[in-house]
């Protein structure tokens, strides 16, 4: 995974949720050095299981790319949180600086990697109910989207949440999300190995939207300025190796980073 960020294209993550077990997370958590003060904290006082777990895993992989590329991550997001900061100064001299967008649902993680500019990301589980999210665009989008079927209405909130993390203005984001809506009303996707996938470019945005057949998920990701030459998506999974105790920083060592489809523009 080494090539992974050595480039100028965007990379895209899916990671399954239950990759690693709690008690997997839990011996990175009581054995290494690796969390700031701060996060330590926030986790001991975290009483949701389920959100604890998702931050632990965050930060592993936030180690993971840092330790397979070389590199520092600045976390694009319009909202500033203290479990963010995680592993500061863990690198003293990294090559580069990428942008990191991340989303997930009940079963996947997503993140979103791209070292020229911002970049936000956002998925939804296929199934999700959409009662709620047709009356929002409709109402605080101005969007004409009541008779639109489920998998439409979730892609447009996918937009509106790629949009969201870039801290884009209300009004870039009602057209955007009307032209996205115009795109998919006249044009078919491309089908490319199971997943459906609008490029458009709006205004000075360029919107991926992808439909993964496979994993059940409709997703975005939205940036400024032209798409790049590639679109990686890889899959992140487990070895068969232990965690050992105490436990050493190697993660190498227990994931694997596989390519599962490159789109070429």
């Amino acid at each position: 995974m080494a090539y992974l960020l050595l480039d100028e294209n965007i990379s895209i993550l899916f990671i399954p949720m239950d990759i690693l077990s709690e008690q997997d997370l839990s011996i990175f958590f009581q054995n290494n050095q690796i969390f700031t003060s701060e996060f330590v904290k926030y986790i001991s006082m975290c009483q949701s299981q389920k959100r604890r777990k998702e931050l632990l895993l965050r930060s592993l992989l936030f180690l993971y790319i840092m330790q397979t590329n070389n590199v520092n991550i600045q976390y694009y997001n319009s909202i500033k949180r203290k479990e963010e900061i995680l592993i500061n100064n863990y690198f003293p001299s990294p090559a580069q600086t990428v942008y990191l967008s991340i989303s997930h649902t009940d079963k996947w993680m997503v993140f979103a990697l791209y070292s020229v500019s911002p970049i936000g990301i956002d998925i939804e589980n296929s199934k999700r109910k959409t009662e709620k999210i047709k009356q929002f665009l409709n109402e605080k989008m101005l969007l004409d989207c009541l008779d639109e079927h489920p998998s439409v209405l979730l892609s447009l909130w996918t937009v509106y949440e790629s949009l969201y993390k870039l801290q884009s203005p209300l009004e870039n984001q009602k057209k955007v999300l009307n032209r996205v809506l115009s795109t998919i009303k006249k044009s078919h996707p491309q089908k490319l190995n199971g997943f459906n996938l609008w490029n458009i470019p709006v205004y000075n945005y360029t919107t991926l939207i992808w439909e993964d057949e496979i994993a059940a998920v409709i997703g975005c990701f939205i940036i400024k300025g032209k798409m790049p030459k590639k679109i990686k998506f890889y899959s992140i999974e487990k070895l068969e190796n232990e965690i050992e105790k105490p436990c050493k920083i190697e993660l190498t060592r227990l994931l694997t980073c596989d390519m599962k489809l490159e789109i070429n523009f």
